[in-house]
């Protein structure tokens, strides 16, 4: 393990992405073997999978696992055990959430291709956790928004709405025509019974911007959804006079992960904007939390008419999205 040369690991990945290796091996607060092993893991993946670190995708991991399934231990000649197996995908994983943000920083698309999951020691499958990468490509955005506009523009409309202002589900269904206010471009909502989890919000709208571009959208929606149905207070209504019922619309996510064959979930758009703007705009964390309304108390008592146009400008400036 100790003739792994620096030259060696970085013949292995390329010549301009070895100072990501090399810092993130020059960060581990261990001992030098423990750095030793970690680069040699490192060597052997890259071998095996043949790319670049910034081009490895989760089909070159699963060739990987199904090549640590077959692999035999050198020590003992018998097959790897499970917590062999789940040392070389911690490290693997854990250099890659290093370099992630390292990947956003130049301007790439890029997610972690390692995926969170747990070996069983019965069947010597991999079985995946609950955790789920949350983070979608401008790519895999635009597939979502093209299949939603074939199942109406309404569909379309709360996709967008959530891809530029990382609104949750019942937030974004939930909202009134009269709290969108196009000018000053912010939409209020949380003020219904079924919004969030928390129930409504109570006197106090909850603010979230938008871009021109969308409010535009916006505008000519309105008129027309005002113009078929007088009268009906919701921006996306649905039965009974009330909105857009939330399993109604889960329904639609499920079915639009099979036209667009991106899998995804509602709250990953607002994981996504939160991640984009803090390492492609490298938004201070107490405005990405105000702009995204993490805690609604707090949310409602940095918005007021003295600051509203502060924040707008924090939103504009931090924005990550050129595009609808």
């Amino acid at each position: 393990m100790n003739d792994l040369s620096q030259s060696k690991l970085k013949s292995i990945d390329g010549e301009d992405k070895y100072d990501v290796l090399s810092i993130y091996l020059e960060t581990l607060e261990h001992s030098s073997s423990s750095q030793a092993s970690n680069r040699y893991i490192l060597k052997e993946f890259f071998e095996v999978v043949q790319k670049e670190s910034e081009k490895v995708t989760i089909h070159d991991w699963d060739r990987y696992a199904a090549y640590l399934n077959s692999r035999i231990s050198h020590k003992s000649g018998k097959s790897l055990t499970i917590s062999s197996k789940e040392t070389y995908h911690g490290c693997i994983r854990g250099f890659y959430k290093f370099a992630t943000p390292r990947f956003m920083r130049e301007g790439k698309q890029f997610m972690n291709p390692i995926p969170d999951f747990k070996y069983s020691g019965l069947t010597k499958t991999i079985i995946r956790k609950g955790k789920e990468n949350k983070l979608l490509s401008r790519d895999q955005m635009k597939k979502i928004l093209d299949a939603a506009r074939g199942k109406g523009y309404d569909k379309y409309l709360i996709f967008l709405i959530k891809k530029h202002t990382g609104m949750r589900n019942g937030e974004a269904l939930s909202i009134r025509i009269e709290d969108v206010h196009l000018e000053e471009r912010w939409i209020g909502t949380c003020l219904e019974d079924g919004a969030r989890k928390s129930n409504k919000n109570g006197e106090k709208p909850l603010p979230f911007f938008i871009p021109k571009f969308l409010a535009d959208e916006l505008r000519l929606y309105i008129m027309r959804l005002q113009s078929l149905n007088p009268g009906n207070p919701w921006l996306f209504p649905g039965r009974d006079d009330r909105f857009y019922r939330r399993d109604s619309f889960l329904c639609v996510i499920r079915r639009l992960r099979s036209t667009s064959g991106v899998y995804f979930k509602g709250h990953w758009f607002r994981h996504t904007l939160n991640t984009y703007r803090k390492y492609e705009k490298q938004c201070p964390r107490e405005i990405r939390k105000q702009l995204i309304n993490h805690k609604t108390s707090e949310s409602i008592d940095a918005y007021d008419e003295g600051n509203m146009k502060m924040r707008r400008d924090d939103y504009d400036k931090y924005h990550p999205y050129s595009e609808l």
